[in-house]
């Protein structure tokens, strides 16, 4: 959080992902690409997207958290996209409320979009939520044809980030234990 804080750092891609490629994600992102014009710019950071055949985009492995945080400050839009109980073999996917996408990407000051799997999020309006990848193309393209919207919505998320720090998160948790005293 500090260093993204500190940070702003100039903008290199229009579209940034990060996560591990399961099978819808790399269906999802090989879509969300062709839909795209190839002038939009993305990122891939994670283990093996450079095995999955996607053109036009700059794939990263999976780094440490700075470092992934220096990519994701780089990216206009951070698309975030839940896994899906296929993905891991059929078992559940943790419970929506204790893990959903888009808490760390908020510190990197880029549009934080959501797809709409895990309806339960601590978010209101400062991320975009999208249902379909035809959803998520056409909001991608709008905000980066508006970019003061893009910036707006931007500052929404960054402004949320605090909350979900280490540090917030353990002191919501101390004070729910403290209360059920």
């Amino acid at each position: 959080w500090e260093m993204c804080r500190a940070e702003r750092s100039g903008k290199q891609w229009d579209v940034c992902f990060i996560g591990y490629p399961y099978p819808s994600r790399v269906a999802f992102i090989r879509q969300l690409r062709q839909l795209l014009p190839q002038s939009v710019g993305m990122v891939l950071v994670g283990d093996t997207w450079d095995q999955k055949g996607i053109g036009n985009v700059t794939l990263y492995p999976t780094l440490g958290e700075v470092d992934t945080a220096r990519i994701g400050q780089r990216g206009r839009i951070v698309v975030c996209k839940h896994r899906t109980e296929a993905d891991i073999g059929g078992f559940p996917v943790i419970a929506p409320t204790s893990v959903n996408r888009g808490y760390i990407e908020c510190a990197y000051r880029a549009l934080v979009m959501i797809d709409a799997d895990r309806p339960e999020s601590s978010f209101t309006d400062e991320v975009v939520r999208f249902e379909t990848v035809e959803g998520a193309a056409e909001r991608v393209q709008h905000y980066l044809a508006h970019p003061s919207e893009l910036e707006t919505m931007s500052g929404r998320a960054f402004a949320r980030a605090p909350e979900f720090t280490h540090q917030a998160r353990m002191h919501k948790l101390l004070n729910a234990m403290r209360s059920t005293r």
